[in-house]
């Protein structure tokens, strides 16, 4: 992607995070659907299960906007130790807990809004993601972050019909 990336506007940055927290939302009536078993039963052909897939987004999140920029991400940092980039699950995961993802999914997203409009984001490290896209900026990351929670939900999607 491009260094020379404009800054987002207000308006702009409000429809991506809108997009996110939709796609959060079909994720979570996802999720509802099945039993503690069922979300975290690992379907045959593939190296982790629902409730990871989800955990995994708010997570990657965090570290493309906060862990890029040297800032400590607001959710907990075991959280960010069991859902980055190259994790499998290694426990079970309880309803409760996955119930309050659904709420720090959301609240997730609106702080970050916050934290953009307050120019926390400025000091972006580069990043080359596994799809081998360089984000050489927030911006970069944003779009990035749309493609890569648009993935998983497809990947929850088919997992569902194996669980």
């Amino acid at each position: 992607m491009s260094t020379d990336t404009l800054p987002l506007t207000l308006d702009q940055l409000d429809t991506t995070l809108a997009v996110m927290a939709h796609t959060r939302r079909n994720m979570e009536a996802v999720l509802r659907r099945f039993s503690q078993e069922q979300l975290n039963k690992i379907p045959k052909g593939f190296k982790n299960n629902l409730a990871w897939n989800f955990g995994h987004v708010i997570v990657t999140e965090q570290l493309l906007t906060y862990g890029r920029v040297g800032l400590p991400a607001p959710i907990a940092p075991g959280m960010i130790t069991k859902f980055r980039r190259g994790t499998v699950p290694k426990e079970t995961y309880r309803l409760q807990i996955i119930e309050e993802w659904y709420e720090l999914a959301q609240k997730a997203l609106i702080q970050t809004r916050l934290d953009y409009e307050e120019g926390k984001f400025t000091d972006f490290k580069p990043y080359v993601t596994t799809y081998g896209l360089k984000l050489n900026n927030i911006e970069e990351s944003f779009t990035y972050l749309l493609s890569h929670e648009a993935l998983h939900l497809g990947t929850m999607m088919a997992m569902a019909r194996l669980v």
